[in-house]
Formats: C-alpha cells, structure tokens, sequence
C-alpha cells in the first residue's frame, strides 16, 4: 500500500531547528550568520576530485567524517554550486554531504568515448560511494538526480542505506512531463547550449525508463514532491510511489520544481527523520 505523509504530520514529529538567519556547520561548533555568509560558506568549500569511470568529478563535503555520509545527486542542467545553501548547512549538521557534479558539467571531465546515458550517470554515483571510501551511502536525488536515484536503487542497492527522491518522474516521456520534454528539445536544438546539458537532454531523451523493475526494490524509499510542480507533477510521483513496495509519499503544499529552495529547512528535517527512521508513516486514506 501507498503510504502518504503529510508535512504537517511529519514535523509534528520532528524536533526542528530552524535559524531565521542561517546556520554554518564546524566540527565543534554552529555559529549563525547571515544568508549572504551562508552562500560564501558554501562557495567557498574546496573542490575536490576523483577518478571515477575515466573521468574526473568535482566535488565538496560539509560537515564532520564522525558523520552518517549523504550523497546528493543533482538535477537537470545544474550544477553543485546551484544547491540551496541553507538546505546543505541543516543537513550537514547531522551528515557527512558530499555534492558534485554530473560528468561534463561544471567541474567535472568527460570522456567522449563512452555514450553519455542515464546509466551510464548511475553508474558514476555508485562509484562515488567506493571511490569516497564507503560500503553504503544515505542518497538523495532531485529532478534528474532523482532519476538516477531510481536506477541507482534498481542497479547498485547494496551501496543505498536509505533513498529520498524529490520531483521524480516514472519517465519524461509521460504526457505531464510536456513542459519538461519542451525544455529538453529545445536544448538539444540549439546550437548555442553548453555541452554538458546538451549530453543531459540527450540523455534524457533517450532514457529507458526502469519502471517494470521498481517492484523489486527491497529499499526504503521516501518521496518528495511540490503540490505545484509542473515539470515532475504529483501524478508521476504517485506512480513512483506505488511501484516501489513500502515506498513513502510526502507532498509539499504549494511548493514548485525547486522545493529544497523553497522550503529547505523543513526539507532537511523531513529527510534526517526518514534516514533516521524516527518518522512512522500513516497509510493513504
């Protein structure tokens, strides 16, 4: 059965710690600064690499290595400077966040040789999770990211603790999905965009959805979506959610696309209470 959790119910549950002005994580300390600090906070991180699958990702960590580690995989055309400040300082409270990029894009290499697929940027992030010296990683996946959260949980479960998929989308052929396939189309069209989104809306594009072996999934699974999202509707999270067995729904009253922007806080508590399982899901009426 399909379970859905309201907000409401899921942070009367939580114990929320919410600074108006925003919050940076040391490893001893959590000193509130202002919510232009907070972006140079995270600017500011260093960008590291690694090798993976012939190419090099960038990316930065926050938080302390004492911590639960978190894998967060971004979505279409962004990169990991684009993700919410505020969003990454709440989690890195109780997590050890690792952020990167997608291979072409931003701070990370591509290989020219190897077709750039949706597999193909699964099979990237399972390899982070090693190659950061780890078994198995907390995972969360927005838009694109949630995509590839979906194949990684069908491909590489043995590396997942817990997955949360925000604005996921059964496949993005879906006829809901229009505004989205239009953003697509209209990339690979024009000759003036950058090469990196151009090998994602290719990607995209010709994806072969993973649907008929979601049933298989034996993770726990929560589920993020914006009531008002028009890019990833409710209706291809509701689908989602149903496929996967036990697989847990949350909707966001009047949030958009951008919910971990939009509602960052409440976001991260949501997370930490499903990865820390201390949130009891009540079934859908």
């Amino acid at each position: 059965m399909r379970k859905i959790l309201s907000v409401a119910f899921l942070l009367s549950l939580l114990v929320l710690c919410v600074f108006g002005a925003g919050c940076v994580v040391s490893e001893t300390t959590v000193t509130e600064v202002s919510t232009v600090n907070l972006t140079e906070w995270y600017l500011s991180a260093p960008v590291q690499y690694v090798e993976v699958n012939n190419v090099t990702i960038g990316y930065r960590e926050f938080g302390t290595e004492n911590t639960d580690p978190l894998l967060m995989i971004v979505g279409y055309r962004m990169t990991m400077d684009e993700w919410d400040p505020c969003f990454i300082s709440e989690l890195a409270q109780n997590y050890h966040v690792y952020v990167y990029d997608h291979r072409a894009m931003g701070y990370s290499s591509n290989d020219p040789s190897t077709p750039y697929t949706m597999n193909q940027l699964t099979d990237d992030a399972a390899a982070l999770v090693k190659t950061f010296g780890y078994e198995r990683m907390y995972v969360f996946g927005h838009s694109m990211g949630s995509t590839i959260g979906l194949e990684f949980a069908v491909m590489h479960p043995d590396a997942i603790i817990r997955l949360v998929l925000a604005s996921v989308t059964p496949s993005p052929h879906e006829p809901y999905c229009k505004s989205l396939m239009s953003v697509v189309e209209s990339s690979i069209a024009d000759p003036a965009t950058e090469q990196g989104i151009y090998y994602e809306s290719v990607a995209i594009k010709e994806s072969v959805p993973v649907t008929d072996q979601l049933g298989n999934v034996t993770l726990d699974v929560l589920i993020i979506v914006g009531t008002e999202d028009d890019v990833t509707p409710v209706e291809g999270c509701f689908v989602v959610a149903e496929k996967i067995p036990g697989a847990s729904l949350i909707q966001f009253k009047g949030c958009t696309h951008g919910i971990f922007s939009e509602e960052p806080y409440e976001m991260a508590d949501v997370m930490t209470g499903f990865y820390q399982n201390t949130v009891t899901a009540v079934p859908a009426s």
